[in-house]
């Protein structure tokens, strides 16, 4: 199988690399010291000015020499840590690539089984008494196409889905290599040395450090600078030559040029040099003229018109959306912003005094769709354009503004309602779409019995706001996107983290409140009345999933956690350092989501994969804790000897009360209790499945957003491949669920010391005893990161003959999960 993504990154070369400096450090080190040591060693036997010049050169390099080692010690630390980045994201790379592939081989799985079906149907109607109608062929080709076409949107789905986590890794790495380079660069140049010391050494006063390099080097940055500047004038210089071609081309666009523009929309100077030439209005009548002319030369099949408008959409909506993000001398002008605006609220010719085109406003709003537009452009025009919808909300603002033949995006979708476009723009930029929703007024939701503030704008568009996919065919989508951009994407502990959580803490409350309304049970169609947009609910799935340690928090036993008025202070004792921001959240309310999402498996696996990364999270600190409690033997020791660790079992009955919460919360609003109990086991069935994919944590772990979502998405697609199999009795563990547990458990002990020798000479009294034996060699694969494998011989025969666990998973694991599990249940209504 041929990978479908791929990286140029050698980890291997970088360790190699890092072996080399730790060489010249220790090389420097070594004869720094001999050096500096050598003028005591001569002594008195060399006399004489020489004598005494040539002593100080010998103690100034030697100390320059021990000066470069703790240098070099931080290059060879920057360049490990790199090459640790590298080979997570190998391990990213792989379950992207897997994941592609089963997404491709789902597609043509059900690609046969619907032309198997066809035939069979087809054989079905002509093996009658009498010939097939065409009614019936037709019914046979049509349920065939649906097929097909269902298979490929769920392909499609996934692949773009896999897509953003791809660019999100390049994007990490990207960072990750830049800062690394920066600290190489901080710390793989001499000291600078003031030419004051220099003059002050050549008349006798002091030793020398190193040369001063500075005018030479100040006189190559201005060379340096110069030229890029000629280069950068240049490039702009293009870019206005490109956006006049485009504008004088009256619609006969040629393909170099879209090419072109293609090919230098990342460039900021390519991208100011064509958006200040271009003006809305005329580009909306080029782009429409380019459409007329491809259908009308009658020299193109549909596929391939569409294919040279989406090019040409793409292209020049991604340049302008860069140029945008300028600052400094690339700043657009002021009105840039507001001229844009103006061009798709702008009156349509249907009306009185009208003049725009049909589809202006679409086509506009189709460009900002393509690429990342800048903060202050989006948080701009989105608040213009929202206000202008509010104001004009009774007069179809934007259907008014298309025309009989609708614009049709790259996506295969209609463009009609614009504010659908402008939920997408924000989607692709975190921080305007935080802007957006934290701007304008605020109203009050009372909700548990408190009065809880929200943003007005989250409360009308998720609230009151129609998404239906005759106006928009993504069915809220769009919406979930710049929805999980302002809660979900910048999540630290820093004021962008505290803005996601408080947004988050919002929209948790706005869905609850709707959740439900309108219901009506009597009757023979079962109405659950408001539910949050279907298209929007796999990003609320994702929001959700993101705050799971928040769902840990209040869904584990004891939890008075119900203040809905802040967010939750990144301090904590559950989890590891640098946690961000946290979302108040209750049980009443979260059930309601969780009904919701509850509608469809795939959101509820995401869901619990966020919760299977927590309870990681969770026990991993359990395990650090004990193993640093002071008491007597230690932690590991006492495992060893099936002894009770309270923080231990505290934390694994934690993580199966909020399993067990979440899964009845999510499935009692809506289904009887013998349902409710088939689908917890089924669902619980697979989340067991998932429990040995995530990798351990290793202790003092700092909290990174990148690897909590890249876990989180990996065991998501293995819980989604899992399949569903229910118990009797999804509060009991059989074996083949303790066999899952017991292998996550084990992985994270491993992270976490615990099988290190001393603790088991420890546990045996001296290292003359054999009673609790470490797992051989052949048991453990070094990775990275170091994990059992659970299928060599050598670990099948440690678990036959000196396995020292079976009495502390039982004592801490097996016991306290299945009292957990009872107890969420119970929490959330289980009879």
């Amino acid at each position: 199988m041929t990978d479908h993504y791929h990286l140029d990154i050698h980890p291997d070369d970088l360790r190699k690399a890092s072996k080399a400096l730790n060489r010249l450090a220790e090389h420097s080190d070594t004869k720094g010291k001999t050096v500096t040591g050598t003028p005591g060693e001569i002594g008195d036997q060399w006399t004489g000015k020489a004598a005494t010049s040539i002593k100080a050169e010998m103690t100034g390099l030697g100390q320059t020499m021990t000066g470069f080692v703790a240098k070099l010690d931080a290059c060879k630390g920057a360049v490990d840590g790199l090459a640790d980045d590298y080979d997570e994201a190998t391990r990213t790379l792989n379950s992207l690539n897997t994941r592609w592939q089963a997404a491709q081989d789902a597609y043509t799985t059900a690609v046969n089984k619907a032309d198997s079906d066809q035939r069979s149907a087809n054989q079905r109607l002509n093996s009658g008494d009498k010939p097939p109608t065409q009614a019936d062929q037709n019914q046979v080709n049509t349920d065939h196409a649906n097929a097909v076409v269902t298979a490929a949107s769920t392909r499609d789905t996934a692949v773009g889905k896999l897509d953003t986590e791809f660019e999100q890794l390049k994007t990490h790495l990207q960072t990750r290599t830049k800062n690394a380079g920066t600290k190489i660069a901080d710390n793989g140049v001499p000291i600078p040395v003031p030419p004051s010391t220099i003059e002050a050494y050549q008349h006798g006063y002091c030793y020398p450090v190193t040369l001063d390099h500075s005018s030479l080097e100040s006189s190559l940055a201005l060379t340096k600078q110069f030229e890029d500047q000629r280069i950068d004038l240049d490039i702009e210089a293009k870019g206005k030559t490109a956006a006049e071609q485009l504008m004088n081309s009256n619609g006969d666009i040629s393909p170099e040029l879209i090419a072109q523009i293609h090919e230098q929309s990342g460039n900021p100077y390519f991208a100011y040099g064509l958006a200040s030439n271009v003006d809305p209005q005329q580009l909306n009548a080029v782009l429409s003229a380019y459409d007329v002319r491809l259908r009308e030369s009658g020299d193109y099949p549909a596929e391939e018109i569409a294919k040279r408008n989406n090019a040409a959409i793409m292209a020049i909506g991604t340049t302008l959306g860069t140029a945008t993000q300028g600052d400094g001398e690339l700043t657009l002008p002021p009105d840039f912003e507001t001229t844009w605006a103006a061009a798709i609220t702008e009156t349509p010719y249907t009306q009185k005094d009208g003049t725009a085109p049909p589809n202006q406003a679409q086509r506009l709003g189709l460009l900002m769709e393509q690429g990342t537009w800048g903060t202050g452009f989006l948080a701009g025009i989105s608040s213009d354009l929202y206000d202008f919808e509010r104001a004009h909300q009774d007069d179809h603002p934007w259907s008014s503004r298309s025309g009989i033949e609708k614009l049709v995006g790259p996506d295969g979708k209609i463009r009609l309602d614009v504010m659908s476009s402008v939920m997408a723009a924000l989607g692709h930029n975190p921080e305007a779409s935080q802007l957006f929703f934290s701007g304008g007024p605020s109203t009050t939701i009372e909700m548990d019995g408190q009065k809880v503030t929200v943003s007005e704008r989250m409360k009308y568009l998720v609230q009151d706001r129609q998404w239906g996919v005759m106006t928009d065919p993504t069915n809220g989508a769009n919406l979930g996107a710049a929805l999980e951009a302002a809660t979900a994407e910048i999540r630290d502990d820093g004021e962008g983290g505290r803005t996601s959580a408080q947004l988050a803490s919002q929209l948790f409350t706005v869905i609850a409140d709707r959740t439900g309304d309108g219901s009506d049970n009597f009757g023979p169609i079962n109405d659950d009345g408001w539910q949050m947009w279907e298209g929007a609910r796999p990003a609320l799935a994702d929001i959700v999933a993101s705050y799971s340690t928040d769902l840990f928090r209040i869904g584990r036993p004891d939890s008075n956690a119900d203040d809905l008025s802040s967010v939750i202070a990144p301090e904590n004792d559950l989890y590891l350092r640098g946690m961000p921001y946290g979302a108040a959240m209750s049980r009443d309310q979260m059930a309601k989501v969780l009904g919701t999402l509850a509608y469809d498996d795939e959101n509820m696996d995401e869901v619990l994969a966020g919760l299977a990364v927590a309870s990681k999270l969770r026990m991993s600190r359990a395990f650090e804790d004990a193993l640093h409690d002071g008491g007597s033997p230690s932690a590991p020791a006492a495992l060893f000897q099936g002894r009770n660790i309270p923080g231990i079992v505290t934390a694994s009955n934690e993580s199966a009360a909020t399993i067990g919460w979440v899964l009845n919360a999510g499935y009692s609003a809506r289904l009887d209790k013998e349902e409710v109990d088939k689908k917890n086991a089924e669902m619980m069935s697979k989340m067991f499945d998932a429990f040995t994919s995530i990798p351990g944590v290793g202790p003092a772990g700092e909290w990174s957003k990148f690897a909590f979502e890249q876990t989180t998405s990996m065991v998501s697609d293995q819980i989604g491949q899992s399949e569903a199999t229910a118990t009797d009795d999804y509060n009991t563990l059989g074996p083949a669920q303790e066999s899952k547990l017991e292998q996550g458990l084990l992985d994270q002990m491993l992270a976490n010391g615990y099988f290190d020798q001393k603790y088991f000479d420890e546990a045996n009294g001296g290292p003359g005893s054999t009673r609790y034996q470490p797992p051989p060699p052949g048991a453990i694969d070094d990775g990275p990161p170091p994990h059992f494998d659970y299928d060599s011989d050598a670990y099948q025969k440690w678990l036959r003959d000196g396995f020292p666990m079976d009495a502390m998973l039982n004592t801490n694991v097996y016991t306290p999960f299945e009292k957990g599990l009872k107890t969420g249940h119970d929490l959330a209504g289980g009879g």
